[in-house]
Formats: structure tokens, C-alpha cells, sequence
């Protein structure tokens, strides 16, 4: 079948399609089936998407593209303006829109369990509110059966919910509060935007063609969302990469991939040329990952990779250089050893520095008042050791992993403080939102990023050890994931810092 355009571009620069995405289009204009693309890094999914709708979508067509946040959103409408007949929503816009038509009017309170909660529980449950509004947060992302005590039990295991030894309690404050959420729908909170019209089952409106970006990140809500809106006959085309599958902390399935393609009953189609990385960069990725199809695109730099010691990366990194590590608490040291030399640095993640900044202040429950840096980390000790048996003797393994990364990063910040107040100035001073200077990251956060020069610090915790001891396979899949997404950050040169 011949590609023909059905609505001028909009780009300047002419675009020249790879066979990949000839097959993508040609397939996606007969519509008969639908479709999941599997992408590697830097391969244009989102240009190929948005190229689809503006040349190569059957004419008087409706269609929406959904994204997973309001800049995608916003950048998507401003190079879909001459497309007709959809739109580019977020997930939840499309399910506040559902729930605004059949509810009416509702109150927006992101703060809606706590205060829920007020009335459900005593003083002495109050530093349970916490936990318990992340583990119905995540029940309702998952569709878990709150009902279940094995099931929540699972769900907890799986994404490294302390229960601080009160499952029973914080499971029936659990189930009590969504089965609230579901008759009082008149005050609802982010993810009850998209919760709820999948669980009480409200109306949606339907396209010819739905089209997914960054599929692998999905969570089972947003499954069902992808599977419910559209039309008889329409066509629904989701792109991902599954090697770039990180995100299952926080609800989203490793196998998102895989789910779609067996409930949409979908062809399988590649998208395999990475545009971003370099000739030795393509070659490193391939022999380490030989399973993964990523090729080079033509006329790609040759590039380099080069171990180099830290005063080697002291006297090359500059700003907008990017260095990666798979945990926080290394990359504190160098990031203020920048700092302190003049250089602007930020460690990516504010939440990250807000978690630091609570697990201090959970610890001076203990200390008595006491602002003396080293009562702190004494304390901190104890509290490693104590939590550290439960979580193994539970086979929590990734817990582990997430509480001892916290506690060695305030060791590290503690370093040449005295005061509680000082090591909190630095948390605030250095993880940050805003990505500028040099550019210090977890492989978690750096997703989505990319920078012409890449470092990697302490490349023997990729895959981590307490991964490879827990024998968790999704958890094994995810740590190799983040392998992939550290390697394929780079323009050009990517440097590996030995210790």
C-alpha cells in the first residue's frame, strides 16, 4: 500500500521516514487492526505518532493521542493545531472530563484521605496517615481487591509499602475509605480522576483511533481507560518500550506491553532505529544487551566511551552534562564538590529531598530535642539495623534497597555538619525540580532526559546486589531496565566513573 498524505505537515525540516515507521504508518491508514509498537530508546515514538496523525490518519476521523502529562499535552496541541477531529488529552483529563459529565460539579481535595482519616482514626494513628494514603493510592492505580488481605498483602510486597507492623489496621482503614470513594464522588483526589470512571463505570466517549505514547509506563487503570474508548471498528495504536519499563514502584506494570498487545489482540510491529546515540554507543548497548533490537540510524557520530577517574570528571564535567548513578546517596559528593567550587548542580528530584527531610524529622521523635547531627545518625543506625532484619526476614528486599539509599544519603550530607538544621539546608539546597547546571540523576529520574556528554557512577550497582538476592523476576527485569536507560541517555560520549 502507497503512503499518501492526507494533511500537510507542519514541519520545516522535511521529514524522512525510516521502514519502521512506513510499516507503522501504512498499517495504522488501513485501520483493520490494531497495533502495538515496540520502540527502542531515541527512536522518535512520539514524532512517529504525531507524524501519523497529521499525514498519514484517514480523513474525517476522530481521534485522541494520550499523553502522560500536561507539557506533553501542551507540546502535542501546539504540533497538532491543523489535525482535525481530536485532540491530545492526559489520562486524566479524559477521566475528569467522564466524571464531570455524569457527577456534575465536584470538589477538588488532593489531600482527600488524610482528611478522611481525621474522623476514622486517634492521635496515636496519625503517623499511619502516610502510609495509608499511599496504599490506597496504589490499590486503586492497580485495581487491587481491597477486600482480599492476601491481595493487599501482595500489593504491599510488591511495591515496598512498610506496614509498620499494622497490616490489619491500615487494610481496614483501606477499605474503608474507597468504599467511600465511591458513593461520596462529589470531593475526589488526582487519581480518583481516573479511578473512578473505570470502577463505577461511566460513560466515555469513543474515537476511530486512540493513540498511546509511552505505553510501557501504564498502570491497569489506564489499561482499562486505552481499552474502553474506542469505537466498534476503530483502531487503537500504542507505542512503548518495554526495555524502559522503571516505573513499577510507583504502580505501573513491567509487563503493560505484553497486556495491551494480548487484550487488544494487536499486531506487533518494531520501531528500532535510535536516533539519539552515537555508532559506539549502539555497539556497547547491543553486545550488552543482545536481545534488544537498536540500531544505528544513518550518518549517527561515532562517539566514544572511556573510563575516567573522579579527578579526570572533575576537570571535564560542565554544565548540562549529566551523571548517573542507579542510587542517590553517591552522587551527593561530587554534586557538592561542584557546588562549592562555584558550579551550579542539582540532584533531579525534590520529592526526593522531601523524603530525606521526613525520615530526619521521624528520627528526632527519638532524639529528645536534641539537634547534634551525631545523635541523629546514631539513631539512624539503630533504626537501619531494627528495620533492616524485618524487611529481610519478609523478603523485602527492594524496601531495602529504598531505606538503606536514604539513610547513606544523610550520611553523605551530614558530612562537615554539626546541626540537624544544616543537614536540611543542604537536602533543600541541592535535589531540585530544576533540571539546569550539571545535571546529577538517578536512572529513575533521568527517563525521558538526555545530555551530548553522560556520566555513570558506581556502574556495579546496575543491576543492584539486593535485586539479584531478592529473585523477584519483575524486579530483575526492572534493574536491567534501568541498565538500558542509563546507557542510552547520551548524544555523544558516555563516561563511566571508576571508583
Amino acid at each position: 500500500m502507497m503512503l499518501k498524505e492526507t494533511m500537510p505537515s507542519t514541519d520545516v525540516k522535511q521529514f524522512k521516514p525510516s521502514k519502521y515507521q512506513k510499516a507503522i504508518f501504512e498499517a495504522g491508514a488501513r485501520g483493520d487492526k490494531n497495533i502495538v509498537v515496540n520502540a527502542t530508546a531515541g527512536s522518535g515514538k512520539t514524532r512517529t505518532i504525531k507524524e501519523f496523525i497529521l499525514n498519514h490518519m484517514p480523513k474525517n476521523k476522530t481521534w485522541i493521542y494520550l499523553v502522560f502529562n500536561k507539557k506533553n499535552q501542551v507540546e502535542a496541541e501546539e504540533k497538532l493545531r491543523l489535525a482535525k477531529g481530536g485532540y491530545a488529552s492526559t489520562f486524566h483529563s479524559l477521566g475528569f472530563r467522564a466524571v464531570r459529565r455524569s457527577i456534575g460539579n465536584v470538589q477538588l481535595e488532593n489531600n482527600k484521605t488524610n482528611q478522611m482519616l481525621r474522623t476514622k482514626t486517634d492521635q496515636n494513628e496519625k503517623e499511619l496517615w502516610n502510609v495509608i494514603a499511599r496504599v490506597v493510592d496504589i490499590a486503586k492505580n492497580t485495581l487491587t481487591d481491597v477486600t482480599s488481605y492476601d491481595a493487599m498483602m501482595t500489593m504491599c510486597n510488591r511495591y515496598s509499602i512498610n506496614l509498620n507492623g499494622s497490616a490489619e489496621r491500615i487494610f481496614e482503614l483501606v477499605k474503608t475509605i474507597i468504599a467511600e470513594s465511591m458513593v461520596n464522588t462529589y470531593t475526589i483526589d488526582y487519581t480518583d480522576m481516573i479511578w473512578l470512571p473505570i470502577v463505577l463505570n461511566l460513560g466515555m466517549e469513543k474515537y476511530d483511533y486512540v493513540l498511546v505514547d509511552e505505553a510501557q509506563d501504564l498502570n491497569a487503570i489506564q489499561v482499562e481507560m486505552v481499552l474502553r474508548i474506542r469505537k466498534k471498528n476503530g483502531c487503537t495504536i500504542v507505542i512503548g518500550d518495554r526495555n524502559q519499563a522503571i516505573y513499577g514502584f510507583r504502580g505501573a506494570g513491567i509487563d503493560a506491553m505484553d497486556v495491551l498487545t494480548e487484550a487488544l489482540d494487536a499486531i506487533s510491529l518494531p520501531l528500532s532505529i535510535t536516533y539519539r546515540n552515537p555508532k559506539a554507543i549502539v555497539e556497547y548497548v547491543n553486545k550488552t544487551f543482545p536481545e534488544i533490537s537498536h540500531e544505528c540510524a544513518e550518518g549517527a557520530p561515532e562517539g566514544k566511551i572511556e573510563n575516567i577517574d573522579i579527578k579526570e570528571f572533575r576537570e571535564i564535567v560542565k554544565p548540562n552534562d549529566m551523571i548517573l548513578c542507579r542510587t542517590n546517596a553517591p552522587l551527593v559528593q561530587p554534586a557538592f564538590d561542584l557546588i562549592r567550587r562555584g558550579i551550579k548542580a542539582v540532584i533531579v528530584g525534590k520529592s526526593i529531598g522531601e523524603e530525606l527531610e521526613n525520615l530526619i524529622n521521624k528520627m528526632k521523635k527519638s532524639l529528645r530535642n536534641s539537634e547534634s547531627v551525631e545523635d541523629l545518625l546514631d539513631v539512624l543506625q539503630e533504626y537501619r539495623l531494627k528495620e533492616t532484619e524485618r524487611l529481610m526476614r519478609k523478603n523485602k528486599e527492594a524496601s531495602v534497597l529504598a531505606l538503606e539509599d536514604k539513610i547513606e544519603t544523610i550520611n553523605v550530607l551530614a558530612e562537615d555538619c554539626s546541626e540537624i538544621s544544616e543537614v536540611v539546608d543542604k537536602i533543600r539546597t541541592v535535589f531540585s525540580d530544576d533540571v539546569q547546571g550539571v545535571v546529577f540523576s538517578s536512572t529513575h529520574r533521568a527517563k525521558g532526559l538526555e545530555s551530548k556528554n553522560v556520566f555513570i557512577l558506581r556502574y556495579d550497582l546496575m543491576p543492584h546486589p539486593l535485586a539479584l538476592k531478592s529473585g523477584n523476576l519483575w524486579q530483575l527485569k526492572e534493574e536491567e531496565n534501568c541498565k538500558f536507560v542509563a546507557l542510552t541517555r547520551t548524544l555523544n560520549n558516555l563516561y563511566f566513573i571508576e571508583n
